[in-house]
């Protein structure tokens, strides 16, 4: 394999050749961008030891996740004070930790043959399982990994309901490497890493070709709105502030009301009530009772205190009178954000505060519309903010009794983040989701993008960043929810899952294991 050159600072190109990848990604989607990640990769394979492949691994991850997590340092500067002496950690030192991932799994891959083509192949496979680890391991963190550049159009983004998100990384990775590949002008070897990419883009346009009807659309003329979102774009910095919440509450009320007639559901953000679960219980009825028609129900988030001790971000679906009808505590708690994960460093309750959030119990993230409803039945499977990003995660908490969901709902507040490319790219996972569970999804958003998505993750409407707005929404819950997605029995049936995973692995594998012992034998004979 011919070795690729570079003179000086290595390290340095491939943290730049990382971050100019990340223009693939939303809200660009810009996918020719990832011909950058081709000359890092052939840095890794004709490096000299695994220890210098290792080092180029981590920068090139370290640009990729410096670019494209930057936005989470706004984050901080909406509370300013203290807190922006933890700006380092959360936009140097978080992408630096993940980085190692790719690091670790590089290195020992360098290891596994002594030729440059074979170690290409091998750190691509081994670059994919790193991201499916970082996915899982710990909490899990799997965003921006590199399955989301299949997201760049709707045909491509149907890949997940094949192979699911983590056998999508391997197949991302294989397609860089064909492109490393067709570079040194091996055709054949280029095609073969490349044939998954192209068969999954063939099934996704099949799959859109043949498109069945779903039941969500929104804005429909000749049809009566099952349900209105809320966008009320409410700055950040005021949300909490006690002498504004009347008027907050006042323009989501007129949102709510601006077009008749009101809808029998009503969705709001994440923590659209700012306000704290009982204390503030009666403004909290007030505001439902003005906000709901007279037979409707509202769903919306609210933080909520349990024993006086446990503090919990929590999504409620109250009735017309202002009582909950049911309420779910978020599980899966965002590092640095709602809790911070290094307690035992000096002076950390000083600069992020003393209090963290508490993980609810697991098994039941899903509401069921009343009996006295317009919407009697209608089964919600609930997201709270950063929970969308995981795949599988309803399928795993859900309670063993729980009916499958007629849709997904993710309340969500992106207005921490201002206008960066973060509320973009949450938005874009989000449409994984509605994919790979094969079910309409809607997204409200406090600010970011609220949207609603069909089974097949197209958009059917949007209320864009930093907008307050409406969307109306209908369901014809006369047309039957579409099969099952592959990935989804996988889950449900975790042998077929690892099996489907365990192929997947093998397409790369095997021909690997079989190329690297003719060789060996091919040596041996020429010696001899």
């Amino acid at each position: 394999m011919r070795r690729f050159r570079f003179v000086n600072f290595p390290s340095l190109r491939c943290f730049c050749f990382g971050a100019i990848a990340t223009l693939a990604l939303a809200p660009l989607d810009f996918w020719l961008a990832i011909i950058v990640l081709v000359p890092p990769l052939m840095m890794m394979a004709s490096a000299p030891s695994a220890t210098i492949a290792g080092r180029l691994a981590f920068m090139t991850s370290w640009g990729w996740l410096c670019a494209s997590l930057y936005w989470i340092g706004q984050s901080l500067m909406v509370e300013g004070g203290l807190v922006l002496l933890l700006l380092p950690v959360v936009m140097l030192g978080l992408p630096a930790a993940l980085a190692l991932f790719w690091a670790v799994f590089v290195w020992l891959a360098y290891h596994l043959t002594s030729r440059a083509e074979l170690r290409l192949v091998w750190i691509a496979i081994a670059i994919g399982c790193a991201d499916i680890v970082r996915s899982v391991i710990l909490t899990g963190f799997p965003w921006n990994v590199m399955a989301h550049l299949f997201l760049a159009s709707d045909i491509t983004a149907q890949s997940i309901y094949f192979t699911g998100q983590h056998a999508l990384n391997l197949v991302a990775m294989s397609g860089i490497a064909g492109i490393a590949f067709l570079w040194q002008r091996q055709v054949l070897q280029a095609t073969w890493l490349v044939l998954p990419v192209i068969v999954l883009g063939a099934l996704g346009a099949d799959r859109l070709g043949s498109k069945e009807p779903t039941m969500l659309t929104v804005n429909a003329a000749d049809t009566p709105a099952d349900i209105r979102i809320i966008q009320p774009n409410i700055s950040q910095k005021d949300k909490w502030k006690r002498d504004k919440q009347a008027s907050h509450l006042a323009e989501m009320i007129q949102l709510a009301h601006e077009k008749t007639a009101v809808p029998p559901l009503l969705i709001l953000p994440e923590t659209a009530i700012a306000a704290l679960w009982p204390r503030d219980q009666n403004r909290a009825v007030e505001f439902i009772q003005t906000l709901a028609p007279f037979d409707g129900y509202v769903l919306t988030g609210m933080l909520r205190l349990k024993q006086q001790a446990y503090l919990h971000n929590t999504a409620f679906l109250f009735s017309h009178q202002g009582a909950p009808v049911s309420a779910y505590d978020k599980i899966h708690l965002v590092p640095f954000g709602e809790y911070v994960p290094w307690r035992f460093i000096p002076f950390i309750d000083v600069i992020a505060g003393p209090i963290d959030f508490s993980a609810g119990m697991s098994g039941q993230p899903y509401f069921q519309l009343p009996q006295d409803s317009p919407l009697a039945g209608l089964n919600i499977a609930l997201l709270i903010c950063y929970e969308v990003i995981f795949p599988g995660f309803l399928d795993r908490e859900k309670a063993p009794d729980a009916q499958d969901a007629d849709i997904i709902v993710n309340l969500t507040n992106d207005g921490w983040f201002g206008h960066t490319t973060g509320p973009h790219q949450h938005l874009a996972q989000a449409r994984f989701r509605a994919i790979e569970e094969a079910k309409p999804l809607i997204r409200v958003a406090n600010t970011g993008v609220s949207a609603a998505f069909d089974s097949y993750g197209v958009e059917q409407g949007r209320i864009d960043l930093a907008q307050a707005g409406y969307l109306d929404i209908h369901l014809d819950r006369d047309i039957p929810p579409l099969a099952k997605t592959p990935f989804w029995q996988g889950l449900e049936r975790p042998l077929f899952g690892r099996i489907m995973l365990l192929l997947v692995m093998s397409f790369y594998l095997l021909p690997l294991f079989c190329l690297e012992i003719f060789r060996q034998k091919h040596d041996k004979s020429n010696l001899t």
